[in-house]
This record gives structure tokens, sequence and C-alpha cells, in this order.
């Protein structure tokens, strides 16, 4: 995902499944280990299924300042992930705990299912 017009949109696509967004710095070695456990426990996600969309972002840009990304969601440093349901922004967590992240997007899948959302 490269910036957050891409992020609006993927978001709008998806419509009301959980994306979960993993927000990363290439100079980061925390970020470097926790892309080798999210790359094996997930794909990223090319909008074809029902189950969560994740999406990944570098929340440096080319001249190392904070991503547009980064700032709206003020987001300093990495390893770090947002969850989004229907657009919005639900969760959001700074480090490397990828089981409080799942457990955060079963939630949310869990409360949409059981009629959380309004039809």
């Amino acid at each position: 995902m490269e910036n957050l017009a891409h992020l609006e949109h993927r978001l709008r696509v998806a419509g009301d499944r959980v994306c979960i967004v993993d927000l990363y710095n290439r100079a980061c070695g925390a970020c470097k280990e926790v892309e080798k456990h999210f790359a094996a426990s997930c794909r990223v996600s090319g909008l074809e299924d029902d189950g969560p969309v994740f999406l990944k972002h570098n929340i440096r840009d080319d001249r190392d300042d904070l991503s547009d990304v980064a700032r709206l969601y003020g987001v300093r440093h990495a390893p770090a992930f947002l969850v989004f349901q229907g657009g919005a922004l639900k969760w959001k967590m700074r480090g490397r705990d990828l089981a409080r992240v799942a457990r955060a997007a079963r939630e949310l899948e869990e409360e949409a299912r059981a009629g959380g959302r309004s039809n």
C-alpha cells in the first residue's frame, strides 16, 4: 500500500471486512522479524475472499519522512498495526505481538457475524 489514497481505496473495496495494516520501516530489525511471522500466517489479500484483508505500509517515504498514513494515525515508530472494519479504525497497536492483532481481528469478525452491525 503506497499512500493514504491507496489505503482509503482498499478500505472502500473491502466494505465491512476486517482490514489489518502492518506498518513497518525498512530499517527496523523488529519489523523484519514481524514480517517473517506475518507472511507465514497470512497472505497479502487480493480482496477475493471473505476473510480479513492484509495490507502492508512503510511508514517512511523516499525522503525518510513519515508517510501520510503514519502522520494521520499518529504512528511514529514501527512495527505497528491498524485494524479497520467498515472503513473505520477500530484498533491500533505498536509492537510485535501478532497474537493480540489476531485476537482483535477475530473479535471484530465475531461481533459482525453475531449482528454487531445494523442492516
